[in-house]
């Protein structure tokens, strides 16, 4: 599993998210985060952690939001992103999955 999180300004604390990344059994080394607004391109700990995504893994964030700028960017994200066939699972909501068989 990848854990992957995000603030919007260095005053703001991640420890939330990386707590929840954590209990949902994210190892500490596989937890990113990005201090940088939605709307902001650059993402480097994102842009990392679509390199390191491979087809086996599940990418974990606590919000969507945290992983996409926009509705666009999200359903742009999957679509055109290859290794982004890996699951996405959201820790505050266990009941959403990307994984195409999921059943509730």
């Amino acid at each position: 599993m990848i854990g992957y999180g995000r603030v919007s300004t260095p005053d703001q604390n991640p420890d939330h998210q990386t707590d929840a990344l954590c209990a949902a059994g994210v190892a500490e080394p596989d937890i990113h985060l990005d201090i940088a607004s939605g709307a902001k391109s650059s993402r480097p700990k994102f842009d990392l952690v679509m390199q390191l995504l491979r087809e086996s893994d599940t990418v974990v964030v606590t919000r969507l939001d945290r992983l996409g700028r926009s509705l666009q960017h999200l359903v742009n994200l999957v679509r055109d992103t290859p290794t982004i066939h890996s699951p996405v699972q959201l820790q505050q909501n266990p009941h959403v999955s990307t994984e195409p068989d999921f059943e509730q």
